[in-house]
């Protein structure tokens, strides 16, 4: 399964030789690369779409905020009151959820 997240330019990078830009994902900022997008290239404060470090596509900021409230709540549904991660069994949907391995190890 892959899995793209919604995050804001924050800077256009210049003189690198490719299409790169500063992106805020969820208040962490990373370069991606947005030259899949030069059909309509994104500007500072525009939404792109991101997977493993390119931006795939153009978002408006209310289907970016849809996404990531999707994301928030799913995230929400494998962390316990406690604080604690927990994942379901690989291929049981059914069998109760298993602590997930601790984030610092991740």
């Amino acid at each position: 399964m892959c899995l793209a997240i919604p995050g804001k330019v924050v800077e256009l990078l210049e003189g690198t030789g490719r299409r790169l830009a500063m992106v805020d994902l969820v208040g962490v900022t990373r370069q991606v690369d947005i030259g899949l997008l030069d059909d309509a290239p994104p500007g500072v404060g525009d939404w792109v779409l991101v997977h493993v470090g390119f931006a795939m596509a153009r978002l408006d900021q209310a289907e970016a905020q849809e996404t990531l409230s999707m994301l928030r709540t799913m995230q929400d549904a494998f962390t316990d009151p406690g604080g604690q991660d927990q994942v379901p069994a690989a291929g049981d949907t059914e069998q109760e959820a298993v602590p997930a391995a601790p984030r610092e190890a991740r």
